[in-house]
């Protein structure tokens, strides 16, 4: 369960961002998990301070107080990274992230990746090759199996599922 998943230090940002379109930033991030203060209310301050410190970690345009539905879809990837930023979590998967964003914010994205991946084991899963090429390690896989292992570089020069993929999506760049 998400929950579960939160316990053991796992943040996973789906390809679809499960986001509620008429909340703002801060009560998406802390949808079901909100900070309370003296006498259980919740502490609305406190959280936009802090999902406004993710956001700065980033380079966010935007502010913890911006409703969802008014985010272009570069910035609603970005509110789905703070959530799972937030969770402090010692494993990052990324599902796909770059899949409804155009180059100009895949880009983007890519840059400020080592900032969210500083203190965790980040896993990408991806198609696009080009995104592919930021990972220490990349596995390749096909019908649920591991079928090469090895840097960008290692893979482009061996013979296999790796480089006919990347010649492939080379061709659309030509």
């Amino acid at each position: 369960s998400p929950k579960d998943s939160e316990k053991a230090g796992i943040s996973i940002i789906h390809q679809d961002q499960q986001l509620v379109p008429y909340f703002d930033v801060t009560r998406n991030a802390f949808l079901g998990s909100e900070l309370t203060g003296k006498c259980g209310k919740m502490d609305f301050k406190k959280m936009r301070s802090l999902v406004q410190e993710k956001l700065k970690l980033i380079d966010s345009d935007f502010t913890a107080d911006r409703q969802i539905s008014s985010l272009s879809v570069g910035q609603r990837e970005q509110a789905a990274i703070v959530t799972a930023l937030l969770q402090n979590p010692k494993l990052l998967i990324l599902d796909e992230p770059t899949a409804a964003i155009d180059a100009l914010e895949e880009k983007y994205l890519y840059e400020e990746f080592g900032k969210l991946s500083r203190n965790c084991t980040s896993i990408i899963v991806t198609h696009r090759l080009a995104s592919a090429q930021i990972a220490d390690r990349i596995l390749v896989m096909k019908d649920g199996r591991i079928v090469q292992d090895g840097t960008h570089e290692e893979l482009v020069e061996a013979q296999g599922e790796y480089k006919a993929m990347y010649e492939l999506q080379r061709q659309w760049y030509r």
